[in-house]
């Protein structure tokens, strides 16, 4: 039972028998705050005015009835426990309170009775209080989940034996600018070509065996009757309180652009000469292409949301960049930053995106916006002494502020160069700017950058991400790390979030905020909804 005491209203004309019963409750170690009431009005007032846990009435208690008083009592708190003492011959009266609700009756004999009924009423009171909580958790998290859902660019759907119950505009949209109405009742079936509809039937057939999520590869079929290649999602999940189906569809004729942010690749084995000459000259191209689209303006950045889980709608915006050919078409997806750092030209492409981000969060704030960018420095930008001087002279020229941006560093590159990266903080900080921690969490000792390190938020590596809503221990342990970082007052991001599964773990969890493409692919349009 909780330490808190216990907030105690009885209903007695005698100042003594409540003191006794206060007196039993203590010596038995319950803390109890009391209030003592003897007529209607001061009953009706200690109801609607204080705070109560457990009421005790005697069957004579003073200038009310002790029906009405019950009355009165589970009208006005219907879940606080409502008890009743009883003394010699007036045993029948109690039980009939005990038949219109009270919850059990007591002897004014009986004190080890008194406090072990008091003992079981709170213990209970507090569980469905509890309870209550966690109720309207789940509730806040299944309104957020389906606002997320509502506005994320994958196409989800949700099925219950076979027919359409719920949709997405990003599902309505990729099946033909459907309505809502258009789907409801209608069977997922028809979302698949004729020829592969056996093949399908016996998938729906094997899933319901399963709890686990399973794949397909199908050829669906959109309401104007033309085709388009997809890969099939399908996890089991809840919704308003009855189990389903829930179908996120992937446009395979669409090409996906990677996360920039990712790990180093895993060592590989030595090379052959022939290899390495190979790879020199693929390192050459590389470097010559960035040479380039840095002297020419060539690089083109793009935009990813990072949404608050907590009600939080300020616009906060991961950049990142890309390489484009003269077909629009993203030369190194995903691995500018990587190649960059292979070819000696990641302080040359941190500047450039320096410059460019400044100068746009700082357009988009004149037009009214509350755009915040959070933006990546590689490990040879945090060493070097002229990526502090152009964050500075560029916010000046932009007429900028430094609390619109926050500065991305990998956990790797901090621990590498420590002092480098303590004397970096330290002057950002002092213009106002904002520090995260990317790829957090899989070194050993993760605590201990946090204890060196002034930081804002920490962004954990996609490692704990991956297959989080089926792994137990991997739920445990992001448990842990996440509280871990809070309590020292840090705000905690999960990045590459893919699904609405592991949506809901993150917010259950107490996650702060998420990024990935579940909720929107990287773009280099800034529109993305925050206040859904």
């Amino acid at each position: 039972m909780p330490n808190a005491p216990i907030e105690l209203l009885i209903i007695d004309p005698s100042r003594g028998a409540a003191e006794a019963y206060i007196s039993t409750l203590r010596n038995a170690g319950i803390a109890v705050h009391d209030k003592r009431v003897d007529t209607e009005k001061k009953l009706v007032d200690a109801l609607n005015n204080h705070d109560i846990d457990l009421i005790i009435c005697a069957c004579t208690p003073g200038k009310i009835k002790l029906s009405h008083a019950q009355k009165l009592c589970t009208g006005a708190k219907p879940d606080i426990p409502f008890l009743v003492l009883y003394g010699e011959g007036e045993a029948s009266t109690a039980i009939n309170a005990v038949k219109h609700g009270a919850r059990d009756f007591i002897s004014k004999e009986n004190t080890k009775h008194l406090h072990l009924v008091v003992n079981r009423e709170i213990a209970d009171l507090h569980m469905r209080r509890k309870v209550k909580e966690l109720q309207r958790q789940l509730q806040e998290c299944e309104e957020r989940c389906a606002a997320l859902i509502g506005s994320s660019q994958n196409a989800i759907a949700y099925i219950h034996e076979g027919m359409h119950i719920s949709a997405n505009s990003t599902y309505l949209n990729i099946f033909g600018n459907l309505e809502m109405e258009d789907i409801e009742g209608l069977p997922i079936m028809d979302m698949i070509t004729h020829k592969e509809h056996k093949q399908f039937k016996d998938f729906l057939r094997n899933l319901q065996s399963t709890s686990t999520a399973s794949e397909l590869e199908a050829t669906c079929q959109r309401s104007n009757g033309t085709t388009f290649a997809a890969k099939l999602e399908f996890s089991s999940t809840i919704i308003d309180g009855e189990p389903c189906t829930q179908i996120v569809v992937h446009d395979q004729t669409k090409t996906v652009p990677g996360y920039e942010e990712t790990p180093p690749p895993a060592a590989t084995k030595k090379p052959t000469p022939k290899q390495e000459k190979a790879t020199a000259a693929t390192t050459n191209e590389t470097k010559r292409l960035i040479a380039k689209a840095l002297k020419e303006d060539k690089l083109h950045l793009v935009f990813q949301p990072i949404v608050s889980l907590q009600g939080d709608s300020r616009e906060n915006y991961a950049v990142m960049v890309q390489l484009l050919n003269e077909n629009g078409e993203d030369i190194l997806p995903g691995r500018l930053r990587e190649e960059a750092a292979q070819t000696g030209q990641s302080v040359a492409v941190d500047h450039w995106i320096i410059k460019k981000s400044i100068q746009e969060v700082s357009r988009r704030r004149q037009d009214g916006r509350r755009i915040n960018f959070f933006l990546t420095i590689s490990g040879p930008g945090i060493a070097d002494p002229s990526t502090l001087l152009l964050i500075c002279d560029t916010l000046r020229d932009s007429q900028a502020k430094g609390a619109w941006l926050t500065i991305q560093l990998q956990e790797t590159d901090l621990r590498s160069d420590t002092q480098a990266a303590r004397k970096l903080i330290e002057s950002l900080q002092k213009i106002k700017c904002q520090i995260a921690i990317t790829h957090f969490g899989l070194l050993p000792e993760p605590e201990s950058i946090l204890e060196q390190l002034p930081v804002n938020f920490i962004k954990f590596d996609p490692a704990f991400i991956e297959n989080l809503d089926t792994n137990p221990g991997k739920q445990d342990n992001l448990n842990k790390i996440n509280s871990m970082v809070q309590e020292r007052g840090i705000k905690t991001i999960a990045t590459a979030v893919e699904d609405a599964s592991s949506l809901a773990v993150l917010w259950t969890v107490g996650v702060n905020y998420t990024q990935g493409h579940f909720l929107q692919e990287p773009s280099n349009s800034i529109d993305y909804d925050f206040t859904s």
